[in-house]
């Protein structure tokens, strides 16, 4: 079946495959790869494009504007327990995603359930669009054992989600039109395949930008998951030895060692977790901080990176540097898995970044208007490479490095 062309995309829109994606727009933010799927698909429409969301986590279909849209699936809560995945629960996704009249299906991360946008794409001559949401989508089993799944024992969890993603990540990789990647770095660690990888950076959100600059609390604070795959037990060694310094967390504990490294830390004087937090005051004490800190061994493009850098609050990372862009921009500090230097940095009263060049370099490559031209130019891109035989890898960053 031939592919639509590039103006039928324009016609026909974009549709993601979004479970929780729809509950962003309500003010929730399940994860990064759900906010960054709700950003692309607003920006889209911003530009003209029609935006479907398939969410089947949402209670009710709505418009959020008029040409995006949030599609519910009534069959997914209904049908016989154990039955219902194969009897309601495919049959509803892949009727709403091809009800769409989309030309463009599109998914960000790694589910064995992304096989429903692959089929809709095949059966409608669309186009599947697959997204990395972390480095570790990546990379081979054992990467994800070590970190992920170390700790996963549910035997159940395992037969109905762990092995069905490692068995399809391959064919989603290799049969995708177009797999996107965050920065450089996910680029080099893909996969070969017939189509292109592209480079498409993450959008920081509107929000952001409305926090009012607040006068720094010497306050460190880490925002997101708490858990040992997050690097949750180097904060134990962090906070002992800076007594002097005030810590806030903020985010949910997702595992047992976590909750028990949890409990420790609520014991230090220096310490306040805070739990998950509404998203305007989570900013609003990113802002307030003297620093942000990331522990995490493996990200994607951090969406608090990103929100620090439009606050003005510098950023102090053990491990991750996503493509390079702190070093190569001067955004902050990689410690690169020394201990010994965020210690030593985290106990500094002000930090040297160049807010001039942070916002610079976020307005050229983090705006929804700069990532939603990338997409729209690698969907042009594509179309006229259909029949130009294997793409290299290609960069459609708005910015030169």
């Amino acid at each position: 079946m031939s592919k639509t062309t590039m103006s039928g995309v324009l016609e026909k829109g974009v549709c993601f495959y979004g479970p929780k994606v729809g509950g962003v727009f309500l003010g929730e933010v399940p994860g990064g790869a759900q906010l960054q799927t709700a950003l692309l698909a607003r920006a889209l429409s911003d530009r003209g494009i029609r935006a479907v969301i398939v969410d089947p986590f949402a209670e009710k279909s709505r418009s959020i504007e008029p040409l995006l849209e949030v599609v519910a699936i009534p069959e997914w809560r209904r049908g016989i327990r154990g039955l219902r995945f194969l009897t309601h629960r495919i049959p509803g996704v892949l009727r709403a995603m091809r009800r769409s009249g989309a030309a463009v299906f599109y998914a960000q991360g790694f589910s064995f359930l992304y096989l429903l946008p692959l089929a809709a794409a095949w059966m409608t001559g669309g186009w599947f669009v697959l997204a990395a949401a972390s480095d570790l989508d990546l990379l081979g089993f054992r990467e994800r054992c070590t970190v992920n799944y170390r700790s996963r024992r549910n035997p159940w969890e395992w037969i109905s989600t762990i092995i069905p993603n490692e068995l399809f990540q391959p064919i989603l990789l290799r049969r995708a039109d177009i797999l996107l990647v965050q920065h450089e770095l996910q680029a080099a660690q893909a996969p070969r395949r017939k189509g292109p990888v592209i480079i498409c950076g993450n959008i920081v959100a509107d929000d952001v930008f409305l926090v009012k600059k607040r006068r720094k609390r010497p306050v460190a604070i880490l925002v997101g998951t708490l858990s040992t795959h997050k690097g949750l037990d180097v904060m134990r060694e962090v906070v002992d030895a800076l007594p002097d310094v005030q810590f806030e967390f903020v985010g949910r504990v997702t595992d047992a060692e976590g909750r028990r490294i949890h409990a420790e830390l609520n014991r230090r004087p220096n310490v306040a977790l805070l739990g998950p937090l509404p998203r305007r005051e989570t900013l609003e004490r990113i802002a307030s901080s003297k620093v942000l800190i990331n522990t995490s061994p493996y990200e994607g493009f951090p969406n608090t990176f990103l929100e620090a850098w439009a606050i003005g609050t510098p950023v102090i990372s053990l491990h991750i540097d996503p493509g390079g862009v702190i070093q190569k921009h001067g955004l902050g500090y990689v410690c690169d898995g020394d201990r010994q230097r965020m210690i030593a940095l985290l106990s500094q009263d002000s930090y040297d970044v160049d807010q001039r060049v942070v916002q610079r370099y976020l307005h050229q490559r983090h705006t929804k208007e700069a990532t939603s031209s990338v997409f729209l130019d690698l969907l042009s891109r594509f179309e006229k490479s259909l029949n130009t035989g294997p793409q290299p890898i290609v960069n459609c960053q708005s910015v030169d490095d």
